[in-house]
């Protein structure tokens, strides 16, 4: 049985797709980077609260909807054409190379609201000694409930994910099926050029990010 005869139910409900590799890649770089860039802001309980309510809480649902949309266009578009779209892109070399640095930066936001956590705790804890407790206990989690979730990574854990690129990303996880087997009979005549190509272009979105 044809491989794309196993998803025909979603045609039913998603039929209609005009996406395409660059369209999607976007809007998971986005998605990924509004995040990244609402943890940059939080510097208390309160900025924690809204990053949370407004932005992350919602991430989850948003890369759902856009892996719904991925499903539907890998099904709808011809497998060489996917293959195609998806190989000459820079949208999703660029999302590509943003999986390598976004790991980090989240490494560096998480170890920012972890030293930020410790910071009031400490604080707290001398105000407390100040008034009289000789052994003061603080437990973050009742005082900046939202702070600690961040600071722990469990609020960021979807994207966390997301960034394990194979694992978490749908366009990764197809672009990792390309070289197989599977795909033997679906790769353009110049695929091998199309992934140097891409290797190149993945290459140099990474250089640009580090300078």
């Amino acid at each position: 049985m044809n491989r794309k005869l196993l998803l025909l139910p979603l045609v039913v409900t998603l039929a209609g797709c005009s996406d395409s590799a660059t369209s999607l890649s976007r809007d998971y770089r986005n998605l990924n980077n509004e995040v990244l860039d609402a943890l940059m802001m939080v510097n208390n309980e309160t900025s924690a609260k809204w990053a949370t309510d407004k932005i992350i809480k919602a991430y989850a649902e948003r890369k759902s909807n856009i892996d719904k949309r991925e499903q539907t266009w890998e099904l709808n578009t011809d497998d060489k054409e996917v293959c195609k779209d998806l190989m000459s892109s820079e949208s999703v070399a660029m999302l590509f190379a943003e999986h390598v640095t976004n790991r980090k930066r989240l490494q560096l936001e998480t170890a920012r609201l972890k030293k930020l956590l410790e910071s009031n705790i400490n604080r707290e804890m001398e105000r407390l000694r100040q008034g009289g407790d000789p052994n003061p206990v603080v437990d973050p989690r009742k005082l900046w409930p939202t702070l600690n979730d961040l600071a722990m990574g469990t609020s960021t854990l979807p994207l966390k994910n997301n960034l394990e690129a194979i694992n978490g990303c749908n366009l990764a996880r197809l672009h990792s099926k390309f070289p197989t087997k599977e795909w033997e009979k679906h790769r353009p005549a110049n695929f091998p050029e199309l992934q140097e190509a891409m290797k190149k272009k993945v290459d140099r979105f990474m250089e640009m990010d580090v300078r």
